[in-house]
């Protein structure tokens, strides 16, 4: 339901052997990314887990809110790529490349509050004229 999926099943899978219910929690809790989320599932009380943030499947009733209004938006907002992607997002823009979203980042690298959209590993920081994209120039 929702894209929730029994954690104990998956607990039993080969590649999560050495994981505890316990360990699983412990990462949804701490990760800063919140990019995984546990509830019980409402009939038969088995703890399930979800990814937040749906990279290639569209995960319906994802706590998201449309930012429609300027005032909605940080200063400055980017996206983080690879310096080897540059020139395809210079001459097409920005894609989803299959994916459900672009994932922009509130600031640039370093900024201390940077924690989607923005990779470490990013090389090149692409700063949005939000004004512009709304109006779709």
């Amino acid at each position: 339901l929702d894209g929730f999926v029994d954690l104990g099943e998956i607990l039993r899978l080969p590649q999560f052997k050495a994981w505890s219910e316990e360990d699983v929690k412990r990462v949804v809790e701490t990760n800063e990314k919140q990019r995984f989320a546990l509830c019980r599932h409402p009939s038969s009380g088995h703890l399930q887990i979800r990814a937040n943030q749906g990279h290639s499947i569209q995960v319906p009733e994802l706590e998201l809110t449309p930012l429609q209004d300027l005032q909605d938006f940080p200063e400055t907002v980017a996206h983080g790529t690879l310096l080897r992607h540059w020139p395809a997002i210079r001459q097409r823009g920005l894609s989803r490349m299959g994916r459900t979203h672009i994932h922009l980042a509130p600031g640039l690298p370093g900024d201390g509050d940077v924690l989607s959209g923005m990779r470490n590993s990013s090389e090149v920081a692409i700063i949005l004229d939000i004004p512009k994209a709304l109006a779709g120039e």
